[in-house]
């Protein structure tokens, strides 16, 4: 590769942001990185099976103001979670759920106890 020639062997033409100092970056870098980008997406959102896709939408539901989903991911997937070949990340989201419903339960009972008082 000579110089003044793109890996592909197109010419290379100086462009606005090269003579202003910028960095040009081609689209042969760009949609490599792109398509790693998409490709992780992917494969966050196709889980290996099916308890750990369960689970996954049980512990967002649960963000969106439904702490009980929490609970109930707990009860379906403890023993799920105990087993020697579960995944990891089902562990720690199963343990995560649990947490998470005691701390929304002691954060209601506090303000519960809190206006009862009040009024």
């Amino acid at each position: 590769e000579g110089e003044g020639r793109h890996r592909c062997g197109h010419e290379a033409s100086e462009s606005r942001g090269e003579a202003d100092g910028g960095v040009r970056i081609s689209s042969h870098e760009i949609l490599p990185r792109v398509a790693a980008a998409l490709a992780a997406v992917r494969a966050y959102f196709t889980p290996p099976n099916e308890d750990l896709r369960a689970v996954r939408m049980t512990w967002w539901g649960g963000f969106c103001g439904l702490p009980l989903l929490w609970l109930l991911n707990w009860i379906n997937f403890r023993k799920a979670a105990q087993e020697a070949d579960a995944l990891t990340e089902l562990k720690i989201l199963v343990r995560l759920s649990l947490f998470l419903f005691g701390l929304a339960l002691a954060i209601f009972g506090t303000w519960l106890a809190y206006f009862q008082t009040v009024t």
